[in-house]
């Protein structure tokens, strides 16, 4: 079934992405799995994948839409070719915590390189970032993440937002927190954009930042040497 469902993918492809897909595959001297995503699973692009594998998850509907395509092919070359550091948790407990933070920290680079495509989803990525603010009160005690951390987050996530009403709306959210709260948060994203080509500092930057411990955190790097993913502290 993989093999179909590879084959698959692989057809649905425009000429582009199909070359850009084989040229990932080349460089990194792997093969890039394709399957279907578990039942009950959910993607906010239609397909997903995980950092740390090497698959891309596609819909049971089959239907591939090329924004969603792009954009996890762009996590792939970056993990599989240029051997930037997916983040995660030292231990289960933390894995979660830390996990669920890679892909938003990610997207800050992906998401504007998709323009070079014109496969750039102005309006999917403007609504995901709208609602992220919106999304506010659902953070804090008995939530993964505090409301501090969301609010930084959400900010950091504004950098590549293009509606002007989106990004109005927040910087009266941030405003809101108060002339104190604003700048460090401020403060924090000047420092991630500044840092976005050196993936590892950038990670020490935004952990920080959110009130994550450095020994918390581990580094999964491709390795293609072995075509395995491995892993190693961050501090």
């Amino acid at each position: 079934m993989s093999a179909q469902l590879r084959a698959l993918f692989r057809s649905a492809l425009t000429p582009e992405l199909l070359a850009f897909m084989d040229d990932i595959e080349t460089q990194s001297q792997v093969q890039i799995d394709v399957v279907h995503q578990p039942a009950g699973a959910t993607a906010a692009m239609g397909m997903r994948c995980f950092a740390g594998t090497i698959q891309i998850e596609i819909p049971v509907s089959n239907v591939i839409h090329m924004p969603a395509a792009l954009h996890e092919l762009q996590h792939m070359e970056r993990y599989l070719v240029h051997g930037v550091p997916a983040m995660g948790g030292v231990d289960r407990a933390d894995w979660e915590l830390v996990g669920n933070l890679e892909n938003p920290v990610e997207h800050l680079v992906i998401v504007p390189q998709a323009s070079k495509w014109g496969m750039r989803d102005h309006n999917f990525w403007n609504a995901q970032i709208r609602n992220g603010w919106m999304d506010l009160p659902n953070s804090g005690p008995g939530y993964l993440y505090s409301r501090q951390q969301i609010l930084r987050m959400n900010w950091l996530a504004t950098s590549y937002a293009t509606d002007a009403g989106v990004i109005a709306l927040a910087e009266r959210m941030l405003a809101a927190e108060g002339k104190a709260e604003e700048a460090e948060i401020r403060d924090l994203r000047e420092e991630a954009v500044a840092h976005l080509d050196d993936k590892i500092e950038l990670t020490r930057i935004i952990t920080a930042g959110l009130g994550i411990a450095s020994r918390r955190v581990q580094l999964q790097i491709f390795d293609k040497g072995t075509g395995k993913f491995t892993q190693r502290p961050l501090s």
